[in-house]
């Protein structure tokens, strides 16, 4: 498979992603998927959730879940490689 990977940064706990682009016949959809699931998996991480404002503020972990893929799947007229 040919892959195209793009650095990204996540939102919430600003950590670092892989974005990745794959242009794919339709027979090589399924099996990208299985190598995709079987390597993105979801972990779970502790973190600082600020309970009062300001500086003196008392922080209490929270248990936050992150990780693993979002797949967008979309239909291409062509494909072209130069």
């Amino acid at each position: 498979l040919r892959v195209t990977q793009l650095g990204s940064q996540g939102g919430f706990l600003r950590a670092r992603n892989a974005t990745l682009l794959l242009g794919l016949e339709d027979a090589q959809v399924e099996p990208a998927l299985a190598i995709l699931e079987e390597n993105c998996q979801t972990r779970t991480e502790q973190v600082p959730v600020e309970l009062l404002g300001g500086m003196d503020a008392a922080w209490l972990p929270t248990e936050v879940r992150h990780g693993g893929a979002t797949i967008f799947i979309l239909p291409m007229d062509e494909i072209r490689r130069i």
